[in-house]
């Protein structure tokens, strides 16, 4: 699947429920490239294709707000009639604020995408129910999935800002996602399957499922 795949498949704006409302493109070129590369790495090592936009999310709290959905929306289809395992939505505000920090703001924002990826991988796995529904559980998970993409951008790249991905679950903490603790334990465990491990995508999906277990 090629990057501009992902960005190609949105060719409007649109509501999303009559809620949020979908926007096609960040606005910067550059920004767009680097991002949908990234999207298209994460779709080939998590062995799903999502549909990929931007939303405003000027309604989910002052950070923002980053969704994944099981469904695809009728302005997200392919054009090429290819089959989408549900949406990613990344929020203007959030990538602002992802923007703002003052380092490895790009690979921040990847570590959000790789963690709404994680939830696509979940519902087209069965994940959810495995766990119960249990929405703690469920979001751990994610960010287990998330270091382990963590983990194989640094054996690839040895130089990769691999910490930030954990930084950012861990500044994200509270609520049903997991404590601080919690979410950057998950994503340093999943880091380790990858990095050290050398876990293959299966294998590092059941284990993420038993760390999250273990509570």
């Amino acid at each position: 699947m090629t990057a501009q795949a992902f960005l190609s498949s949105v060719d409007r704006v649109y509501s999303l429920s009559g809620e949020a409302e979908i926007i096609p493109t960040s606005g910067n070129q550059l920004l767009d490239r680097a991002l949908t590369r990234a999207l298209a790495t994460l779709s080939r090592d998590f062995e799903v294709i999502p549909a990929f936009a931007y939303y405003d999310d000027r309604n989910d709290g002052a950070g923002g707000n980053a969704r994944a959905i099981p469904a695809v929306h009728s302005g997200l289809h392919r054009a090429d009639g290819t089959v989408l395992d549900g949406t990613v939505l990344f929020g203007k505000n959030l990538l602002r604020h992802c923007l703002a920090r003052p380092q490895y703001p790009d690979a921040a924002i990847v570590a959000i995408a790789a963690h709404e990826f994680g939830h696509i991988l979940q519902f087209k796995r069965g994940i959810a129910l495995r766990m119960g529904g249990n929405t703690t559980m469920i979001e751990l998970h994610a960010d287990f999935l998330s270091g382990y993409f963590a983990g194989l951008r640094k054996l690839r790249t040895p130089d990769y800002p691999a910490a930030v991905f954990g930084a950012v679950a861990a500044s994200l903490g509270g609520g049903d996602h997991g404590t601080p603790h919690q979410r950057g334990s998950a994503v340093e465990a999943g880091f380790l399957a990858a990095a050290r491990d050398k876990l293959a995508l299966s294998q590092a999906v059941e284990q993420g499922i038993r760390h999250v277990r273990r509570g």
